[in-house]
């Protein structure tokens, strides 16, 4: 995206130019070649040398602004606190991150240089004269440019701090409550920067020429508003019309289909917006549903909210308050938000730990069930902390799905590599093989509650899954390929298969019932008013007790 709006910039300028030079403007200086240098500094070898030698020779002179390259880092937890807890447990974190530091800085360094180079060439002047110069190279540097390329560097990873009301209104209420605001949003500074990119790559971007400090930018023949509009646009418009005509796939509005294989593009950001987008024209066209608020924050802001915790209090959590009633649910709430901060430490052994379900076998690529039963909330943490951890989370029971006969998993390998290798070195997330009964749920929008509604009880739900999934693979699946179905508009494919769901999920909850019917008997007390449960506890409080007990 960067080398293609220097390019297009480049040609604005080419053709502007001879109508500067008509009303006596100075005619801005095209080199095409110059567009291709952060493409040129990031290629192995002697690209990514050469940039490591620019950054290193002449940041070790400007020690502020080094540390502002290197420590303006995703997390703003350190940032966000005094407190020497947070600060050591930040530093453990960046310390077992190290893979993902260097990706970053590996990017940042291009950047640098390539952005230093540009100002150097304004100035008739290249990094060669600076490193031909020796020690003395360093005075033909000025600190604006070093402070130029570390924004532009910043800039291009999202790590810059925002310069607009907007963004720094995002920033400062991340940071305003630390641990739990941060908690929430620990890459506050990304998410920031990703809307600002976004704007600028669309067909909004021009509106931003209401600011006097770009129409001057224009002014001085620095097209760079237009060029991004224009490529964000075409990017947008060309996404459309892939997800028309099927290149995309019709299923989720993340998922990438090729051949049998649905992989996640999520990771792949600033991409992931368009596709968002472009889900979102061409579902409201077919009279589908478009995504829900979740998807919306996810996807227009790049947001990874720490281990699902955000995501959860936007979605899940609002659908489990819909189940039980009782006081249980604050514990479960608290052990739910607790766990996912603190298993966001837990990143870096997460990340071996891909590394190592290469050479585990199958089992360990299944999805595991934590389900917190709200007894304990120091329990519950580790319950759910357990599903981080390599090997100990093998010991948690398998998660049932309540579209499959077989407990759900990621595949075993992805382009002929284990898929936790892939996913660690390239970002590639693939998803199991889905039969037509999840193809055609997911082409719908339906979530995972529109199939099974949560009962605010996770062990019942898994349960219920357990003995639904195999029915609805079979039934289903059966169903969405026939060809009556298929002779039916959307709207009446979606009302028809509520209906199917609403049929075969009775009978799977009557034997799910069968396997644990004290659960059940607890979920049904609890779910009772509050003074109906006063009044059974007073009619018998040891029966009452007794019931309730596990």
């Amino acid at each position: 995206m960067h080398t293609l709006t220097n390019v297009y910039d480049d040609v604005l300028n080419a053709t502007f130019n001879p109508l500067r030079k008509a009303f006596g403007a100075e005619a801005k200086p095209v080199d095409h070649t110059e567009s291709f240098g952060l493409l040129l500094n990031l290629l192995p070898g002697k690209g990514t040398k050469k940039a490591k030698d620019i950054t290193e020779f002449t940041t070790k002179y400007f020690v502020n602004e080094r540390d502002r390259l290197f420590t303006n880092y995703a997390s703003d937890v350190a940032d966000a606190t005094d407190q020497k807890t947070f600060k050591r447990a930040q530093k453990v974190v960046d310390g077992l991150n190290f893979l993902n530091r260097m990706q970053e800085y590996y990017y940042r360094r291009g950047m640098f240089a390539a952005s230093l180079e540009k100002s150097l060439k304004k100035r008739n002047l290249t990094i060669q004269d600076v490193f031909d110069a020796g020690e003395d190279g360093i005075n033909l540097i000025n600190k604006a440019d070093i402070e130029k390329a570390v924004d532009d560097a910043l800039e291009f990873t999202y790590a810059k701090t925002p310069e607009g009301k907007f963004g720094q209104s995002v920033l400062n209420l991340a940071n305003s409550v630390p641990f739990i605001t941060t908690a929430i949003f620990p890459f506050a500074r990304f998410m920031a920067n990703a809307i600002e990119f976004q704007f600028k790559h669309s067909p909004l971007g021009p509106l931003s020429l209401f600011s006097q400090k770009e129409r001057d930018k224009v002014a001085s023949g620095d097209y760079d508003v237009f060029a991004k509009a224009t490529i964000g646009s075409a990017v947008l418009l060309s996404t459309i019309e892939a997800k028309r005509e099927g290149y995309l796939g019709d299923e989720k509005w993340y998922e990438l289909r090729v051949g049998d294989k649905t992989y996640d593009m999520r990771p792949y950001f600033p991409l992931t917006p368009y596709m968002l987008v472009a889900d979102i024209v061409v579902r409201n066209e077919r009279g589908l549903s478009s995504p829900d608020a979740k998807d919306l924050i996810q996807g227009l802001t790049g947001a990874q909210l720490r281990a699902g915790v955000g995501l959860r209090l936007v979605d899940d959590f609002i659908d489990q308050l819909r189940g039980v009633k009782d006081e249980k649910k604050l514990n479960q709430f608290v052990s739910d938000f607790t766990s996912d901060v603190l298993g966001g430490f837990l990143t870096p052994i997460r990340m071996f730990g891909d590394f190592a379900e290469g050479f585990m076998g199958e089992e360990a690529l299944k999805y595991r069930e934590a389900s917190p039963e709200g007894k304990s909330i120091i329990e519950d943490i580790g319950t759910r902390l357990q599903s981080s951890l390599p090997i100990a989370k093998e010991l948690l029971p398998e998660a049932e799905s309540p579209t499959r006969a077989e407990a759900p998993g990621r595949p075993t390998e992805v382009f002929g590599i284990p898929a936790g290798i892939a996913k660690q070195l390239t970002g590639v997330t693939a998803r199991e093989v889905k039969n037509p009964a999840e193809r055609e749920f997911d082409r719908l929008g339906f979530k995972r509650r529109d199939i099974l509604p949560y009962s605010g009880d996770r062990k019942i739900d898994n349960l219920v899954a357990k003995n639904l999934g195999p029915v609805v693979e079979d039934v289903v699946s059966d169903i969405v390929v026939s060809s009556k179905y298929q002779s039916l508009s959307n709207p009446k494919k979606e009302v028809m298969l509520r209906k199917v769901l609403k049929v075969l999920r009775a009978p799977a909850r009557t034997r799910a019932m069968a396997e644990d019917p004290q659960r059940f008997l607890r979920l049904r007390i609890n779910r009772l008013p509050k003074a109906q449960r006063l009044m059974l506890r007073e009619q018998n409080p040891e029966k009452y007790e007794r019931l309730l007990e596990d």
